[in-house]
């Protein structure tokens, strides 16, 4: 029987073999969708992506820009504690745009997750830059 901490790391691994696939229907299914507090903040742009629609148009927004994606990650540190987790890990970000832009970032991200119906879900995703990341 597997703990809740790893039904989150494989929940994680998903998600990125997904992005990586860019497959916006396995991307999506790591979100808690039917909740209304789903909030995504992403490196840009600066305002949240608020509700399901707006993540899924922030996707395909990102794979529709994208000629290649590569997104690997470290292994996340996770806490739970009854229906709700965090965990916070890096992100190695390797893109090259359809204009041919390479870009080569690292990446923090944390994670909120809930469990529903038995199910672990992110609630929350928030990615920053380090400052160091963002000048040549």
């Amino acid at each position: 029987m597997s703990t809740d901490n790893d039904q989150i790391r494989s929940l994680v691994a998903h998600y990125y073999a997904a992005a990586n696939a860019r497959d916006i229907d396995g991307v999506m299914a790591c979100y808690a969708l039917q909740e209304p507090s789903l909030l995504v903040y992403d490196v840009v742009p600066l305002k949240p992506f608020e509700g399901a629609n707006a993540v899924r148009k922030g996707w395909s927004d990102f794979f529709s820009a994208m000629k290649e994606i590569h997104l690997e990650r470290s292994d996340p540190e996770i806490s739970s504690d009854g229906n709700l987790a965090f965990s916070h890990f890096t992100e190695n970000v390797a893109l090259t745009t359809k204009g041919g832009e390479e870009i080569h970032r690292v990446l923090r991200t944390t994670h909120v997750y809930k469990k529903i119906d038995g199910l672990w879900l992110i609630v929350h995703e928030h990615k920053s830059a380090p400052a160091s990341n963002l000048h040549p």
